[in-house]
């Protein structure tokens, strides 16, 4: 159990991992700069949702763009 565990946890931090760099200029951009940051994250989650094991599962899929959303909104809404 502990194992398979181990196991998807590595799984989600390598395909969560190619999030980080788009989401951390998600995170520093201004408004006028957001629309096309979208279309590259977008397509990671595509492929997290087509390919990652462990992570591809509706509850997590929506929370993470969710969470996506949010960022937008916060970005959105500081300028």
């Amino acid at each position: 159990a502990v194992e398979r565990e181990a196991e998807a946890a590595s799984d989600n931090a390598k395909f969560l991992s190619a999030l980080q760099e788009p989401c951390e200029a998600l995170a520093a951009a201004h408004a006028k700069d957001v629309a096309p940051l979208l279309p590259p994250i977008l397509q990671i989650v595509r492929m997290i949702w087509n390919n990652a094991g462990h992570y591809a599962t509706p509850e997590l899929t929506y929370g993470l763009l969710r969470k996506i959303s949010a960022e937008v909104i916060n970005r959105c809404s500081t300028d």
